[in-house]
């Protein structure tokens, strides 16, 4: 597939699409209608790829020992958190969508099924993992993405097939990914800490919550994790902050050093209505 360009948003369906900002080569436009924020064109398959190799499932290789343990930290609040909604039993059938290697999947009781498009992803034992033929076979409890809805060029006809599948009641968990309804983007956008040319969309609150109603979930809670997680250095996004806002205030183009700060990542919980 060649580098496609998106005519319409994919969202709301407005037409009314503007340039906004270039990020390492890659151009941002923003639907006018719902805020949404694209790479455009997308990438290629072929682009695509090259971003998804062996080694980027392979936690080892991109980090040490100390940042291995920040993750596993993060998994246990993020599996905390949603334990408030998902009753963790062995009877129950969870979807990891993009499971990647299986360990945040794995550290739950339930029936576990990952999807994980990378053949060369080595997932966990614990994961039985499902080709994207077979998963509308079976029918979830819960659904998860996990930084991956960011990824997908086709995310919003993945959605509505995963939808399909979850059972009335059912819960579908999007967390760990970028949020554009926040200070830092405001400030500065293309210096935002979550550009990178694999995070093909930037959704907010609103939108995300947008595209869930077109496939009858409702969003029964919106999460800015920062405060407990392991990353969290509120003096150090204090200062590149004040760096942003007098920049902002001056109108200079001056880059910005982003901060990751709140609000910049969230965790969005949905229910199947009907």
């Amino acid at each position: 597939m060649k580098n496609k360009l998106i005519k319409k948003c994919k969202i709301c369906g407005s037409n009314k699409l503007k340039f906004f900002y270039e990020s390492d080569k890659k151009k941002y436009y923003s639907c006018q209608r719902c805020g949404f924020v694209f790479q455009n064109p997308l990438p290629s398959i072929s682009e695509l790829n090259t971003y998804y190799s062996e080694k980027y499932f392979n936690e080892n290789y991109f980090y040490d020992n100390k940042e291995l343990d920040l993750r596993s930290k993060q998994y246990s609040l993020d599996r905390k958190i949603l334990l408030k909604y998902f009753k963790d039993t062995k009877n129950k059938k969870i979807l990891d969508y993009g499971c990647g290697n299986g360990i945040f999947l794995s550290k739950f009781k339930s029936k576990k099924f990952g999807f994980e498009f990378n053949k060369d992803a080595k997932v966990s034992k614990s994961v039985k993992r499902l080709n994207f033929k077979n998963i509308n076979e079976k029918k979830y409890d819960l659904i998860i993405m996990r930084g991956v809805i960011e990824h997908i060029p086709n995310f919003e006809i993945i959605v509505k097939q995963l939808c399909k599948s979850l059972k009335k009641g059912g819960i579908f968990y999007i967390t760990a990914t970028p949020n554009t309804n926040n200070l830092s983007f405001l400030l500065s956008p293309k210096n935002f800490n979550q550009n990178d040319v694999r995070h093909i969309f930037h959704f907010n609150n609103i939108n995300i919550s947008m595209l869930f109603l077109k496939n009858n979930l409702f969003n029964i809670e919106t999460i800015y994790q920062y405060s407990e997680t392991p990353y969290a250095k509120y003096y150090d996004d204090y200062k590149f902050s004040k760096i942003q806002l007098r920049n902002f205030l001056k109108f200079s183009k001056k880059n910005s050093k982003s901060p990751p700060g709140v609000g910049n990542m969230m965790t969005a919980i949905f229910k199947k209505m009907i």
